[in-house]
């Protein structure tokens, strides 16, 4: 797609935030520190500038750049598809639009920068899940010049059970978050393609698009639009990390075509978590994310012990082949 058919989006920067660790962050099993927020985010002062790394905001932690990345069964090389999470207000006046009949009203507070956990709060109604696409590169600019910082939309986010005690207290498929899940919404992740830092007042703006068809809304849709799906889904891939089979979203449930799906899976710049590797896992293609010990030996999963083990077995079965070809072939010659 040639520049003058990139749509002249662009949005300003209202909100930076960043998240300090948690206690499973750090060390795997560790229980969350009590008092702790639902969202505990601390907002970057205007007019101070934050660099932007392959993992994201500095100083800033995440499911991608903390233990609990590894533990889920993802590689270290995947974890900058999540290094941003973006909200947009174009996203939330949507979901104020949608009509969803939830126990409490959503508030003001709903519709402020930071309120859904994000990283970057983009202040624009044209920008939203049915105009940003799997791909797109945001530039940055400030007082009117660019930046080097270029980001790349990698997915949708599909939101947790958090989002449903933030906001609405419906924890059905009423509710915001599975709303959102097939919706696109909760906002979406970028990976930064070039580093730089970004600060409150800075001008992000689509500078390239290569897949105009693929929007954050219908990806969504094709993949959690499903109502069990919306429901199970944070479920089933609890039990796919540790059973590396438990479908995230079964075929039946899904409402993409095969050819939509092999289209998908030929993105390269699709997010593997939560993304890819169910659509991998639903064209019966090689495992990856959480599937990639699927079907096959992968010594990563071993401790060190295990495999001592299992090289002395090997070793002890060897030398007892030995013995008994001998002893066969001793029988042999004294006949």
């Amino acid at each position: 797609m040639t520049a003058a058919q990139v749509p002249p989006l662009k949005a300003c920067v209202s909100g930076l935030f960043t998240r300090r660790p948690a206690q499973p962050d750090l060390k795997s099993g560790a229980a969350i520190e009590a008092g702790r927020g639902i969202f505990e985010r601390r907002q970057v002062p205007s007019g101070q500038a934050v660099g932007v790394g392959p993992n994201g905001l500095e100083g800033s932690v995440h499911l991608h750049n903390s233990v609990r990345w590894a533990d889920k069964g993802f590689l270290k090389e995947h974890a900058s598809e999540r290094a941003l999470l973006i909200q947009t207000s174009g996203n939330l006046k949507a979901l104020h639009n949608a009509g969803l009949s939830l126990r409490e009203a959503l508030g003001e507070a709903s519709l402020q920068p930071g309120f859904w956990g994000e990283n970057l709060f983009l202040e624009s109604l044209d920008l939203h899940a049915g105009t940003v696409c799997i791909g797109d590169e945001l530039s940055c600019w400030r007082a009117g010049v660019e930046l080097p910082l270029r980001l790349q939309v990698a997915s949708p986010r599909c939101p947790c059970a958090k989002v449903d005690q933030m906001m609405g207290k419906t924890f059905t498929v009423e509710g915001v978050r599975a709303n959102c899940a097939g919706s696109g919404h909760a906002g979406f992740f970028c990976r930064p393609v070039t580093q730089g830092d970004l600060q409150e007042g800075d001008i992000m703006k689509l500078a390239a698009r290569t897949h105009p068809t693929w929007t954050i809304a219908r990806v969504s849709a094709l993949l959690y639009g499903n109502p069990s799906t919306a429901m199970k889904y944070e479920m089933r891939g609890g039990k796919a990390c540790k059973d590396h089979r438990t479908a995230g979203i079964p075929r039946g449930e899904c409402a993409a075509t095969d050819a939509e799906l092999h289209e998908l899976a030929s993105l390269e710049e699709l997010a593997i978590c939560e993304w890819k590797e169910y659509v991998f896992n639903m064209l019966d293609l090689p495992g990856i994310g959480r599937y990639r010990c699927r079907g096959r030996w992968n010594f990563e999963v071993f401790s060190g012990q295990t495999l001592a083990l299992m090289g002395s077995t090997m070793v002890v079965a060897a030398a007892a082949t030995v013995l008994i070809w001998r002893r066969r072939s001793t029988c042999g010659n004294s006949r």
